[in-house]
């Protein structure tokens, strides 16, 4: 069994965000797998691809994440090495892939939700870039710069959505291959990326 959820933020209005490259990344690996329409359940649009893969975008705001991601793991009984967790992180440079088996929230809403509601930072992740904007270099000591929050929720320029169209071509194989394989293997393999 594998649960791979995609944090975003639900409603057209925030469809092509920064922050919404979760869902993209959701909306890609269905695709690929050729599965049907998403249903809904505990506060999520989610798909069966077979073989016990879940494909779950919570349907709610990033910062509410956990219900829905806790909601499904009691269901299903998951242990939590069966998720995989897929965000954009604005540390990393656009499109560079990062795999962890664990971490912190880093800044990022979604996982510090997640992480308060399985009471474990234990659960692999992908992360992927979208860098910072421009003149904004680092955090402040008590967070992220006040710059982001309206960073994240901009929609990628034209430019920039020829590197993340390809980082979501990636990530969909490098979900494809967690599925298959387990978190080590593309830690190994997709760390940095994209890669060919």
């Amino acid at each position: 069994m594998k649960i791979i959820f995609g944090l975003g933020n639900p409603g057209r209005k925030y469809r092509h965000n920064r922050h919404n490259l979760g869902f993209m990344v959701i909306d890609r690996v269905a695709s690929d797998l050729g599965a049907g329409a998403g249903r809904k359940k505990f506060a999520s649009e989610y798909c069966e691809a077979g073989d016990g893969i879940f494909l779950v975008k919570p349907a709610v705001f990033m910062n509410g994440s956990g219900l829905p991601v806790i909601s499904w793991v009691n269901y299903l009984k998951a242990g939590h090495g069966d998720l995989l967790v897929i965000c954009d992180d604005f540390s990393l440079e656009l499109g560079k892939l990062r795999f962890r088996k664990s971490g912190s929230g880093g800044g990022h809403n979604g996982l510090k939700s997640i992480i308060e509601h399985l009471g474990t930072t234990e659960f692999p992740r992908l992360r992927i870039g979208i860098g910072r904007p421009p003149g904004v270099s680092g955090r402040e000591e008590n967070g992220e710069p006040p710059e982001m929050a309206s960073w994240v929720l901009e929609d990628f320029s034209k430019k920039e959505m020829e590197t993340v169209d390809r980082a979501v071509e990636v990530s969909s194989k490098a979900v494809l291959e967690f599925i298959e394989n387990g978190i080590d293997f593309v830690m190994n393999v997709y760390n940095g990326g994209p890669k060919e």
